[in-house]
């Protein structure tokens, strides 16, 4: 049996979904079409353990929903100062973010996922202890603000910022095109930056 509301699979004996609280009739499969009760099960899956994640870092309801529909068209994500230690690869799931803002948490790594986060426009990274980003991240080519800490970038890393720049990206408020060619220089990074005139 499965919530009519978010999909989630239910015990027989289940008169409501614990996770949205629907009290609604609920459909079993048999009335599914296997394809989307396949679907239903993967998501089931996923938003299973980012509601998990989330539950286990206090993060309420209002900003990360716990309704299926309203998660996964979820536009934008406020987790700044949450305390946040890791974030699950589970977030690469959330394609209709257009911003994340994970400023002043303890985030040591970002997961290689966050690279199919292709919509976001505002992204805030800074004030974690991040020692690099992964390589995916060059993917988010849509970015109007980026905020990051000062650490050792791929040569692609800064080629992408070279690029989002040249775009009109604010990159880290007033730090602009002359911070990358410092992060260049002592990170001692062989790389050719055409400066425009």
């Amino acid at each position: 049996m499965f919530c009519t509301s978010c999909g989630i699979k239910l015990k027989i004996e289940d008169n409501f979904c614990g996770h949205c609280g629907t009290k609604r009739a609920v459909r079993s499969p048999s009335n599914i079409a296997i394809s989307e009760n396949l679907e239903i099960e993967q998501n089931d899956s996923w938003m299973g353990s980012i509601w998990e994640w989330a539950d286990e870092n206090n993060i309420n309801k209002d900003i990360l929903p716990r309704i299926a529909i309203e998660l996964t068209q979820q536009t934008e994500l406020y987790l700044a100062d949450q305390k946040l230690n890791e974030l699950p690869k589970e977030i690469g799931q959330l394609t209709q973010l257009t911003k994340l803002y994970l400023r002043g948490n303890q985030l040591n790594e970002l997961p290689k996922e966050m690279g199919q986060l292709i919509h976001l426009t505002d992204l805030r990274l800074h004030e974690n202890n991040l020692g690099e980003l992964p390589e995916e991240i060059v993917s988010l080519k849509k970015l109007n603000i980026l905020y990051i800490d000062k650490f050792p970038l791929s040569k692609g890393q800064l080629e992408w910022i070279n690029e989002l720049e040249k775009s009109g990206c604010e990159v880290n408020g007033d730090i602009k095109l002359e911070k990358v060619i410092e992060w260049i220089k002592e990170y001692d990074i062989d790389l050719p930056i055409v400066l425009d005139e």
